[in-house]
């Protein structure tokens, strides 16, 4: 084909516009457009199509804008958490724990360096090779099953920058290889912290006193985490540790670094300081207890199934100085991290080494009761100082017999004698009347005996405290579905039938009876010294209650009860050095077994400085296996601290 001298091939014939086409020469699909119906080149779409377009692309755009607004406004925080933990981490730094000592400043705990190695979970290899060689690893270094390991570290918060302890109380030898491992794996830590060691390897009956340290379970952690612990964290489980722990446990400083790319310090960026624990001082007398523990497990050990409390504490003020519960443990097993046969061994003894049997043992408390008893019937006037009532050997009522412990009985009895002699006929009387005559009836024996601390815990800071029981008529019908009977109250009155006390309770109430009428608080507690200070605050005895009694009735009572000293039940207690009142028991508690034995007293009688208060479980007499005891440790006292 030939073209014509200035003639464009690419223009259409007939055209002014080189872009347009003649309409005949295209297709019917296309359409006009432009001006005029002028023809230009287009495809031509069905509306609904172009609609459809434009929704799609709306809800993309739409998606993307909600999926940044969630990024930036919701999870914004977290991902700028995340990248200034890539440069900017703050650690913690552990307060000192307060410090316990006896009363005369001998310190009860030390702390011990506590070799252990953390994870930074963040900074761990996620999967692959990396990672099993890290378990691997681990596992030799630290003494762990690969396995156990491995479950360990699946376990953490991939995206947390909080070092988790996976290993504590390392070797000398375990930690150098731990270090090596840490210079070039950021994802290890060795750390060096303290560790609660218990002074008491010689009176390990103070483990019930102080308690232990332990970690924080698995139910645990929400709480924990809101009061401000950590996950790798200790804080008190049991006794005083556990009772005192906001005091004990201070306030953790605060540490902002900067790190490089391998996570390892660059510089401080901000330095709070930690705040140490509270230093307490106790009223424990560390050598009382340890005389006093000596001296019942003596006795323990000949009459099994050796199991025994010894009290002993100021009936001026409520201090305990001796707090003894036997058989015991060594708190230093949960210290260090208990094993898991050691904790077996505790948990299955059937003679119950964890349970504190001072506090929290509940007792049939015999004849121990009846100084309060005696006081209540001098109050109410149902007797006087010289009221006689004859003892022929117990008391009838229709087909019952209510027994004295002497065959026979004791004959014509005042108050004195039956206090001396512990005559039941005599408390048969008073608390629930004979004949014509009229006793104190359940509901004054209930008034006098909760009043005097029976019945209900005493505070004492040791947690788990028993409440006890001081039975009634309507407590009888609900939970045993019996009426209450004349039987019911008379032994009431002896301290026996359904009568439950804890041995703090008779101490306590014992205290009252010597001090002239004021039941005192027990306490453990004696002082508490911020960290380093000379001085602190003195904790002040707490009057539970107060003018139950008139002076001059518990006068007669107390002359009582230093007359069974000195020809009484208690005779073995008649020393020279030392003038001592107290009352002895025997407490039935199965048809079985033999009886628990008792006493409970204080000293100088004409002076109360201290009261004791001895419970030997099966133990038969107390006059035979309680007051020994006593003695024993009364003898120390004299010559040591009084």
């Amino acid at each position: 084909m030939r073209f014509r001298a200035g003639h464009d091939p690419f223009r259409v014939s007939g055209s002014d516009h080189p872009q347009r086409i003649r309409r005949s020469t295209l297709p019917d699909d296309f359409s006009e457009a432009g001006p005029a119906g002028a023809g230009y080149l287009g495809a031509s779409l069905p509306l609904g199509r172009i609609h459809a377009w434009i929704v799609i692309f709306t809800t993309v755009i739409a998606v993307f804008a909600v999926r940044a607004a969630y990024l930036q406004v919701i999870e914004g925080q977290r991902y700028r958490q995340l990248a200034d933990g890539n440069r900017i981490r703050i650690l913690t730094i552990p307060a000192q724990r307060g410090m316990l000592a006896d009363r005369f400043g001998q310190p009860l705990v030390s702390h011990t360096p506590n070799l252990r190695v953390q994870v930074v979970p963040v900074d761990l290899p996620k999967a692959g090779a990396g990672r099993e060689l890290l378990v691997v690893e681990l596992a030799q270094l630290t003494g762990a099953m690969p396995e156990d390991m491995r479950q360990t570290l699946a376990g953490l918060d991939e995206l947390s920058y909080e070092p988790v302890v996976i290993r504590e109380n390392l070797s000398h030898d375990q930690a150098i290889a731990l270090a090596l491992l840490s210079s070039r794996t950021p994802a290890v830590k060795l750390d060096v912290a303290s560790r609660r060691q218990y002074l008491n390897e010689k009176i390990q009956s103070l483990s019930h006193v102080l308690g232990y340290l332990g970690k924080i379970g698995p139910g645990e952690t929400t709480e924990a985490r809101a009061r401000g612990y950590e996950l790798s964290d200790s804080l008190g489980k049991a006794g005083l540790e556990q009772a005192l722990e906001d005091a004990l446990r201070g306030r953790k400083g605060r540490e902002q670094i900067e790190v490089d790319a391998r996570g390892q310090r660059k510089e401080v960026i901000n330095y709070e300081p930690p705040t140490a624990g509270t230093d307490i001082v106790l009223t424990i007398d560390a050598g009382a207890q340890q005389v006093l523990e000596d001296a019942l497990r003596r006795a323990l050990a000949v009459h099994p199934p050796g199991q025994g409390v010894g009290i002993a504490l100021d009936p001026r003020n409520g201090e305990i100085l001796a707090l003894v519960s036997l058989p015991t443990f060594d708190n230093n097993w949960f210290a260090r991290g208990i094993l898991p046969s050691e904790f077996s061994s505790l948990a299955d003894d059937p003679q119950r080494p964890l349970f504190n049997r001072a506090i929290q043992g509940a007792y049939p408390p015999g004849s121990t009761i009846k100084p309060v008893i005696a006081a209540a019937a001098l109050q109410e006037n149902v007797v006087t100082e010289r009221t006689t009532v004859y003892s022929s050997g117990g008391i009838r009522v229709n087909q019952w017999f209510f027994p004295d412990w002497k065959a026979g009985g004791h004959g014509a009895t005042n108050m004195t004698s039956a206090l001396a002699e512990s005559v039941n006929t005599y408390f048969y009387y008073v608390g629930g009347g004979y004949d014509s005559f009229n006793g104190l009836g359940v509901t004054r024996l209930h008034q006098y005996l909760t009043g005097a601390g029976f019945g209900k815990p005493l505070n004492v800071e040791l947690w788990g405290e028993a409440s006890g029981l001081v039975p009634t008529p309507a407590w009888k019908e609900q939970v045993i579905g019996q009426p209450w009977y004349i039987g019911d109250t008379y032994h009431l009155s002896i301290g026996q039938g359904d009568l439950l006390a804890t041995p703090i309770q008779v101490a306590a109430a014992t205290a009252m009876i010597a001090n002239g009428g004021t039941l005192y608080r027990p306490h453990l507690v004696r002082e508490r010294k911020p960290a380093g200070a000379p001085l602190g605050s003195r904790q002040q005895p707490v009057a539970l209650a107060s003018n139950i009694f008139l002076p001059e009735h518990l006068a007669v009572v107390r002359r009582g009860l230093r007359q069974a000293v000195k020809t009484g039940s208690a005779r073995a207690l008649n020393m020279a050095s030392l003038p001592v009142a107290g009352k002895t028991g025997t407490a039935q508690w199965s048809s079985t077994r033999p009886n628990h034995a008792w006493f409970t007293g204080y000293a100088p009688a004409d002076d109360p400085q201290i009261v004791v208060t001895i419970l030997v479980e099966e133990g038969g007499e107390g006059s035979a296996t309680a007051v020994p005891v006593a003695n024993e440790f009364l003898s120390w006292w004299s010559v040591e601290r009084q």
